[in-house]
């Protein structure tokens, strides 16, 4: 979608049905008028009160001028009800303001008021053209990019492991790298495991698809995939019903940093989703050992897409979800032509494609953010859209029908763009007046 951003502060408050209600009343409005213009100023006379001007299509012209003069009488006396279509519009247009006071760029990653984060996506160079990377290439290019990154993110899928032993001999393989590079690394993998049950002789084969966490001198944290793609993954892969983990990042002093500072360590709450999770809300994140750390700060999302145009338009999701959460977002897509980048507040100001930082996987793609310091549960609380969801949404349907503490403002908004409306169309017709008047034939 396009042209809609002006209207992107909405997102933390009313999410994507947000946006989508604006574009539909955009819609009306715009329908509305079009009607109007195209069948003259006559055809809302001889319609019913409230109601479309284009919807009797079968007046016919002769009615419509023989009550001409009868319904110049209704429209002075209705001149002064307010139109729906205009209290719309005006709306519309007041929704823009804030866009104008809203920041245009993202935070600046030097500041006293940011937290500098270094992220990376790993994508291994490939030895043998038409091969896939192995746990081996994964694990080398992390112990490059940890040396300048704080997190180093893996695509979706990047390891398989087809038994508990493998994948806990490789778990503690990352594991070391994270406690002697001292940095946090989210690893997308998918294990496989043969099924209990037997269905006509047949042993079916089951897996799941996840993300796990590590990070020096914690245990690992893993997320299992809630959205599988239909019929790809869902008729041999399980799904998760548990939330996402809600994760504490304690980022220690960097060297470069004067030693007089005493703000240091700082947590950086992480969150988790996996590709096709940012299809649709996110659910809200279950804080690990029951510790409150406010709204997430960095939402870290590996994916796996088949084609650019769909990676480009899961990173747009991606970017919108982690806007609805008030939050940034590291993207890692290991699909072909994969999009990786940093979206959501991060890439503020930027648009939902504005934070793309990659198409492709020929290497590794690394970038700093800036993270709000200080980050507190207290601040950082979840947004509206993160509390309530779809809920907001229907509240504001209501606010426009009039139901509600909101109803009297919004007739009185009314009332003020009718007036514009009505010195607009005596105009209008007046102008309309004087053409007619004036002979075909001299």
């Amino acid at each position: 979608m396009t042209g809609i951003e002006s209207y992107y502060w909405v997102l933390p408050i009313f999410g994507q049905p947000g946006l989508d209600y604006i574009t539909g009343l955009w819609a009306i409005v715009l329908a509305e008028y079009a009607g109007g213009w195209l069948m003259g100023a006559e055809a809302r006379r001889l319609v019913p009160d409230g109601a479309s001007p284009n919807i009797d299509l079968l007046t016919s012209i002769n009615h419509e001028t023989e009550a001409t003069d009868l319904d110049h009488q209704d429209d002075d006396r209705n001149i002064h009800r307010p139109n729906p279509t205009h209290f719309v519009l005006g709306l519309l247009l007041l929704g823009v303001v804030p866009s104008y006071f809203a920041s245009s760029l993202p935070p600046p990653t030097h500041s006293n008021t940011t937290t500098e984060l270094v992220v990376s996506c790993v994508h291994p160079a490939v030895k043998t053209p038409g091969t896939h990377p192995s746990f081996k290439d994964y694990l080398d290019e992390t112990k490059t990019q940890a040396s300048r990154a704080k997190i180093v993110l893996w695509p979706e899928g990047a390891a398989r492991f087809y038994s508990d032993e493998e994948k806990k001999m490789a778990f503690k393989n990352v594991s070391d790298v994270a406690n002697h590079q001292k940095a946090w690394i989210g690893v997308g993998y998918e294990q496989l495991f043969q099924d209990r049950h037997e269905y006509d002789g047949l042993q079916r084969v089951r897996g799941h698809n996840g993300l796990a966490i590590f990070g020096p001198g914690v245990q690992p944290v893993v997320y299992i995939k809630q959205k599988l793609v239909p019929l790809v993954e869902t008729f041999s892969y399980e799904h998760s019903i548990v939330p996402p983990p809600h994760y504490p990042l304690n980022l220690p002093k960097p060297g470069n940093h004067p030693k007089s500072e005493k703000d240091w360590p700082r947590t950086i709450p992480l969150s988790a989703a996996i590709c096709l999770d940012v299809s649709a809300p996110l659910a809200t994140p279950v804080p690990v050992n029951n510790t409150e750390l406010g709204r997430p700060a960095l939402i870290l999302a590996p994916a796996r897409t088949w084609h650019p145009e769909i990676g480009k338009a899961m990173f747009q999701y991606a970017s919108m979800r982690a806007s609805e959460q008030g939050s940034s977002i590291l993207w890692c897509d290991g699909g072909e032509g994969g999009v990786s980048g940093v979206g959501g507040l991060a890439a503020q100001g930027l648009g939902l494609a504005g934070g793309i930082g990659q198409v492709g996987t020929g290497g590794s793609w690394l970038q700093a953010i800036g993270i709000p310091f200080p980050y507190d549960a207290q601040d950082f609380t979840p947004t509206w859209y993160a509390r309530w969801g779809d809920l907001s949404v229907i509240i504001l349907g209501l606010a426009l029908l009039g139901v509600g503490p909101v109803a009297p403002a919004m007739g009185l908004m009314g009332r003020l763009v009718s007036g514009v409306h009505r010195r607009l169309r005596a105009t209008r017709r007046q102008e309309n007046g004087q053409r007619e008047t004036t002979p075909l034939l001299a």
